[in-house]
């Protein structure tokens, strides 16, 4: 009895640049120019333009702005843990656990709070900036818009909040025995609740159209560990949310005897941030990597780059 040829495996597809003749660095149409011509308009190489859809050889003002964005985003999360630490501090300072110094209010929190989260918002604002040259015709176009409507509602929501935090905190008491006044606050601080929960809302789909954008941008690195990165935070950020929210309402409400559970879900909830900012880290590593290659190529096609 014959065994059948094992067959060779599969390759992984590979990405073909899409059917345009358009110049990488200005868009000049490149129609009749041959590989070895240079671009009208600029003077790169023909062939430069058309060697694939890899970032390594797309438009170098569009992977400078990638870039840019990712080591935003990176640095978004350090500043938030750092303005966590000053407001713990505040609070034992408010408490009297140790002897004051300074004062924060509520309204100085909320525009430091909405300062470092405009750090991280436009940071992702300009990752998923599209690509002058394909478009959205590679793929992940549906994750790149969704990630940029979020990143307005979220900016939209943090403005409000701050507005609502500065009117509750600070205007209401001088008004407070005006019933106009009371009644002006406490629309706007129903207005600031609101736009909080809607925030909170997009901040989920914000994050899974974030690492479905990380995915589709490793594909054109290429990288493959980063691509699986992305996946895995995303899988094990909804199992670890999905446990740790119930774990810790039922400890809240049964005590102690219950607690064992809620905090191995938190250590694994503090663990998972660690994993997610090294995974931050690794886009801007990589983009910046990828950016130093293409500064490379554009020399030896004989244009500088941004």
């Amino acid at each position: 009895m014959t065994t059948p040829p094992i067959s060779p495996p599969t390759q992984p597809p590979t990405l073909s640049p899409p059917a345009n003749l358009d110049c990488v660095k200005c868009g000049y149409s490149l129609a009749g120019i041959p590989s070895n011509g240079r671009c009208p308009e600029c003077g790169i190489l023909a062939d430069y333009s058309r060697r694939g859809v890899l970032l390594c050889y797309a438009n170098p003002e569009f992977l400078a702005r990638i870039h840019a964005g990712a080591v935003l985003v990176f640095m978004a999360p350090l500043l938030y843990i750092g303005m966590l630490v000053l407001s713990f501090a505040a609070a034992m300072l408010s408490a009297g656990i140790v002897t004051p110094v300074f004062s924060v209010g509520d309204l100085l929190f909320a525009m430091v709070q909405c300062v470092v989260s405009g750090v991280g918002l436009y940071g992702w604002w300009q990752l998923s900036t599209p690509d002058p040259r394909h478009g959205d015709s590679l793929g992940g176009g549906a994750a790149r818009k969704t990630l940029r409507i979020t990143v307005v509602i979220i900016g939209v929501g943090l403005v409000l909040t701050t507005i609502g935090a500065g009117w509750t905190g600070a205007v209401t008491p001088i008004v407070r025995g005006g019933s106009a006044g009371s009644g002006a606050g406490l629309m706007l601080g129903l207005l600031a609740i609101g736009a909080a929960v809607l925030s909170w809302i997009a901040w989920i789909v914000k994050f899974f159209a974030s690492m479905v954008h990380i995915r589709t941008i490793a594909r054109r690195i290429p990288s493959y560990v980063l691509a699986k990165r992305a996946e895995n935070i995303m899988l094990s950020g909804s199992i670890i949310t999905v446990g740790a929210i119930p774990a810790m309402l039922i400890g809240a409400l049964l005590g102690p005897a219950i607690l064992c559970p809620a905090i191995v879900l938190i250590v694994a909830w503090l663990v998972w941030i660690v994993m997610y900012i090294l995974l931050l880290n690794h886009v801007r590593v990589a983009l910046r990597d990828v950016k130093a290659t293409s500064a490379g190529f554009l020399a030896s096609a004989g244009v500088e780059g941004p």
